[in-house]
Formats: structure tokens, C-alpha cells, sequence
């Protein structure tokens, strides 16, 4: 019969005494209990015996796998474990890591699929619960309880498809504005509206390209998707970037921001770009909660084998009841903490998330309301880096500006289309454009330039099988070819690399990125 989990201090072992009957009679009250509240939540549940190797389901666990087994009786191993044997193929790897799980734990989540023996495949949902170690401390008797996950994980999938949907629609638009706005720039007016109209919706489309991409993070994360291009890097370019990311907000609030940071550089292992959104989304947060003309720290310290960045403001304060809430990836935390200021709280959500694949952590502190706020991030020193060294990398080299290339823009959308061809040709170089997949392809073969600009979605002929036609002539080997598009997931950027694209960029797109972009030219077949 399946037991219900007990708590830790209760765990039972060889060497715990009780009364026989007593607690005969307990744990089968206890074990009605238990089956009465998985019926009534229309939970599966089996309990996993690893002295005995054996396993034993309930009748639910067993609908929700399809099986018909005499007393519910199953083994554990060998090639007849029919709980291994439903795993999905690329799941089956879990339940090797499910014992050493329950040596560790007593209580731990699973959530994985399986196939049924009618083809079908579920999602379950659930946990592990230890109810029985051994002397030496290792679980002999599990219990799992898991649930049919299969509509959420459905309905998960539709929500990031949406996301990912708005996402490109709305990067759309933000391209031609960034571009036109560059070009207000170079037009070199000096009349200071005009100028102050180009710092306002530069400084906000910046803003919505930044919520858009931290939204599709977000998603990432909580799909447990989002993966990191970890290497050696020093705490001070991380440093340096975040604040390049988050000084068009402190400006627009006229904060006055003070960097205090440490001489010795200090390594880490780790993604630059993902620590580097970390804190400037912290910086980005106390620039929005802060009131115009504040006062924002940055503060780096080192604790034996940790890097500390800590960022403090003058501004509205968090009432202490409210500190772990700024992290919920809601705006939970009322006027204190963003509403007043417009705050959204995904920035602070994907700060955590993002410190914590990482190994790190990050809190908050604050003496209430009205009284400012600190956030504390805390990460691990790289012990096997040299300590010596200079404290920033070189940046990259620039494009010279005498530099020019022969680019070919297709995008159906016009305006994006023109307004880049533009700003390409007032910097110097020769530009042609087309507005279908057909034209882009016949314009890349008549006229050959170095670099084409293909979109993915256009008609006649997708932005992929252009790439792909484009490779498979003689005269396109040499071409840089770069996807410029509102898709951007980790799919999409697969997709890209498979048809023979050399980049994928998502609108908008820094100008002075795209360039360098230029000078990365394959080698010519």
C-alpha cells in the first residue's frame, strides 16, 4: 500500500521504536487519508520500494500510464520496469537522476513526459517524496505524486508563441523610428527642440526594444531555456557595459550616479552579456523608482571568494514586507516600489533569475518607505584566474569610417527599408534595396554586393530560401549574409544558421553593430 509522505524529523528508519499495532492502525488512517485527497485532486501516484526493487501504483497512477497490472505490482529495473519504459526518449535520462535525488532530499519536483501505449504523449507534473530511509541515510522507499500536465504545457506553448508573435510585431515599427532617428542625428541640426526631440524617442524606442527583449527572457527562463555563453571575464567590463545600457534612463530622470569600484580586477566565469543585463537592469529600476535629480550608487567590493555590486537610490524606499516581492516578476509591491515611476518589475525578475543561474544571489534592503533602497548581488570569484592583468578588456576595433560596402537591403516593409538604405548611404555606403524575396535574389546575382540585409517573412520568396540559393551559387560564397528580422528566439536563430546565414540581428538594430557586422566577410569558397 502507498504511504502518505512524512515530514523529515519523522522519516522512519530500522531503529525507530513504536507500538506495532498503534502504529499499524496510524498508517492506515493515515494512508486513507492520503488516497481519499489524491482522489478528490485526480492525482496519480506510485510508491517506489528500492529494497525490495518492486513498485507499486495506485489505480490512478496507473490510468494516467496506460497500465493493467495484477495488484498494481511492478518491478523496478531491468528491461520490464514499465515506469522506465514509458519515459519519453529524450526524458528517460531523468529517472537515473531520480534516486540520487531522493538520497539528497526528501521532497523534490519532477515534471517530464511520457508515451502511453496508445502512442499518445502526456506531460506529468508532480514531486517525490522520501517516506522510508535506510541506516545509511539513503532513501529505500519513494513516493511520487504527479499530475496529467499536458494543457498547461499547452497552454504555456501557445503564451510563448504569442510573446514571441507581439514581440516581432512590434519590432517592426521601432526599426524605421530608430533609423529615422539616426538620421535626425547625423543631419547635424543644432536647433536644441529638435534635438530634444531626438534624445526623447530615442531614449524611449531604446526603452521598448529593452522591455521586449527582457519579456522573450522571461519566457526563456521560465521554460528553462535560456542558456549562457560562459567564459573568463573581470567584474569591470561587466560593470562598464551595464552602465552604458542604463544611462539613457538615469539621464532622462537628471540622476546623478557614483561609481565606486575596486583598483584589483576581479574575475569571474560567466556570461558577459546576461551579467552585464543583470545590472543594468538593477541600475534601470532605481533610475525608474527614483525621483528626477536622485542619487544612484554603484559599489563593488570583494568578500574572501565573492564579487558584491551593490546599487543604492535616494527613492522611494521599500516597506520591508514588500522586499522579497520586487522579485515576483509582477508589479506586487504597489507606488512603493514601481508603480509610481511605471515600473513593470520583469527587469528585477529576470535580474534574479539570470544572478541565479549563475550561482550567485540577490537581495534587497531598505528602511521603508521614502527612505531609498539597496540591491546587493552577490557572485563567485573565478579562483582559477590570474590576478593579474588590466582591469578591461580592449573594445573592439571600430569601423573605420572611409570604409564602404555595396549592401543590398530586402524587406517588404518599406519604410524599415528605406530609412535603413538611407542612414547606410549617409554613411558612405552603396546601397540598393528590394522589396520581395524574387527581387532581392535577382538584384544578389546582378549585381553581387558584399553584404545583403534579408528579411525572413517576405512574399514570393522567404529571407531562408534566398539565403539558401544565394550559397549554392558560385557567386555567393563570398557574401556576408545577414537575417534581419523581429524573430528572434533560439529557434529561429537555428533556423537562420541552417540556411547559411553568417548573423541573425533582431529590429532594431544598432547601427554601429550592424556595420561591424560588415567586416566579419566569410572566406570565398
Amino acid at each position: 500500500m502507498i504511504a502518505p509522505p512524512a515530514p523529515s524529523s519523522a522519516l522512519r528508519t530500522p531503529e525507530t521504536p513504536a507500538d506495532p499495532l498503534a502504529a499499524d492502525k496510524a498508517l492506515r488512517e493515515s494512508e486513507a487519508r492520503f488516497r481519499s485527497a489524491l482522489n478528490a485532486g485526480r492525482l496519480g501516484s506510485w510508491e517506489t520500494d528500492y529494497e525490495q526493487m518492486s513498485r507499486t501504483w495506485s489505480a490512478e497512477g496507473m490510468a494516467l500510464f496506460g497500465l493493467d497490472l495484477p495488484n498494481g505490482r511492478g518491478q523496478v529495473g531491468g528491461v520490464d520496469d514499465e515506469y522506465v519504459n514509458a519515459l519519453h526518449p529524450e526524458d528517460r535520462h531523468l529517472a537515473q537522476g531520480f534516486r540520487a535525488l531522493a538520497d539528497k532530499q526528501d521532497s523534490f519536483p519532477a515534471e517530464y513526459r511520457i508515451v502511453r501505449p496508445d502512442g499518445t504523449t502526456l506531460w506529468l507534473s508532480g514531486r517525490g517524496l522520501v517516506v522510508e530511509r535506510g541506516a545509511d541515510g539513503r532513501a529505500t522507499r519513494l513516493v511520487s505524486i504527479m499530475a496529467d500536465a499536458s494543457d498547461r504545457k499547452h497552454a504555456d506553448r501557445q503564451k510563448d508563441e504569442f510573446i514571441a508573435t507581439l514581440a516581432h510585431e512590434l519590432r517592426n515599427p521601432l526599426a524605421p523610428i530608430r533609423n529615422a532617428v539616426n538620421l535626425l542625428k547625423q543631419s547635424g541640426s543644432a536647433d536644441p527642440r529638435l534635438m530634444w526631440c531626438h534624445d526623447v524617442i530615442d531614449r524611449q524606442a531604446r526603452q521598448m526594444a529593452h522591455l521586449l527583449d527582457d519579456l522573450l527572457d522571461v519566457s526563456r527562463l521560465s521554460r528553462h531555456q535560456l542558456k549562457l555563453e560562459v567564459e573568463p571575464l573581470l567584474l569591470s567590463d561587466v560593470i562598464r557595459r551595464a552602465v552604458e545600457a542604463a544611462q539613457p534612463m538615469i539621464d532622462a530622470g537628471r540622476h546623478t550616479l557614483t561609481l565606486n569600484t575596486l583598483v584589483e580586477p576581479l574575475p569571474l566565469q560567466g556570461d558577459l552579456m546576461r551579467l552585464a543585463q543583470v545590472v543594468s537592469n538593477v541600475l534601470v529600476n532605481a533610475a525608474k523608482i527614483t525621483p528626477s535629480k536622485g542619487r544612484l550608487t554603484l559599489t563593488v567590493e570583494r568578500n574572501a571568494r565573492q564579487a558584491i555590486v551593490k546599487v543604492s537610490d535616494s527613492g522611494a524606499g521599500i516597506a520591508p514586507k514588500h522586499l522579497a516581492q520586487g522579485f515576483e516578476g509582477l508589479d506586487k509591491v504597489g507606488s512603493a516600489l514601481n508603480r509610481a515611476q511605471g515600473g513593470h518589475g520583469i527587469g528585477l525578475f529576470l535580474a534574479k533569475g539570470l544572478v541565479e543561474l549563475h550561482g550567485g544571489t540577490i537581495s534587497a534592503r531598505s528602511q521603508g518607505e521614502g527612505q531609498g533602497s539597496e540591491f546587493e548581488i552577490r557572485l563567485s570569484l573565478d579562483s582559477s584566474a590570474a590576478t593579474e592583468g588590466p582591469t578591461d578588456r580592449m573594445p573592439p576595433p571600430a569601423v573605420p569610417v572611409d570604409e564602404s560596402f555595396r549592401v543590398l537591403i530586402a524587406d517588404d516593409l518599406r519604410d524599415i527599408a528605406d530609412s535603413l538604405a538611407l542612414l547606410l548611404e549617409d554613411m558612405g555606403h552603396e546601397v540598393h534595396v528590394a522589396y520581395d524575396g524574387e527581387q532581392a535574389l535577382h538584384m544578389a546575382e546582378e549585381w553581387q554586393p558584399d553584404v545583403v540585409l534579408l528579411d525572413l517573412g517576405m512574399p514570393k520568396m522567404h529571407g531562408y530560401d534566398v539565403c539558401r540559393n544565394i550559397r549554392t551559387a558560385a557567386w555567393g560564397h563570398g557574401m556576408t549574409l545577414i537575417a534581419q528580422t523581429g524573430w528572434g528566439q533560439e529557434n529561429d536563430r537555428r533556423r537562420t544558421r541552417e540556411a547559411g546565414f553568417d548573423h541573425h540581428v533582431t529590429k532594431p538594430v544598432q547601427i554601429e553593430d550592424l556595420v561591424t557586422l560588415f567586416r566579419r566577410r566569410p572566406q570565398s569558397a
